[in-house]
């Protein structure tokens, strides 16, 4: 059994259910954040893109939970990985975004 656990893949049911979390986290976060950045930069107001800009990058995904845009199609609440990742794709666009004089 050792080597089964070990070499042959096996694992226990609360590693396969955490492995299997991990993965639903991920293909959500793949097909959510683009979802998001795209609603975000469609639809955020003035306000919302000041407030994003002046925020710390730490706080970033806190700001993008509350507008909705990291809310997949139905669902009640905000999803934090994609709210994460969406707002560090949005800081990255901001940074190739020159700041006029």
């Amino acid at each position: 059994m050792a080597i089964g656990f070990g070499w042959g893949g096996w694992t226990f049911g609360s590693n396969a259910e955490k492995m299997a979390v991990e993965r639903t986290t991920a293909a959500l976060v793949a097909a959510y954040a683009p979802v998001c950045v795209e609603r975000y930069s469609a639809n955020a107001t003035a306000e919302q893109r000041d407030a994003f800009s002046k925020e710390s990058s730490w706080n970033r995904d806190s700001l993008i939970e509350k507008t909705g845009y990291a809310t997949p199609p139905g669902s009640k609440a905000p999803n934090g990985p994609v709210a994460d990742a969406c707002a560090d794709a949005l800081t990255k666009i901001l940074a190739q975004i020159p700041i006029p004089k």
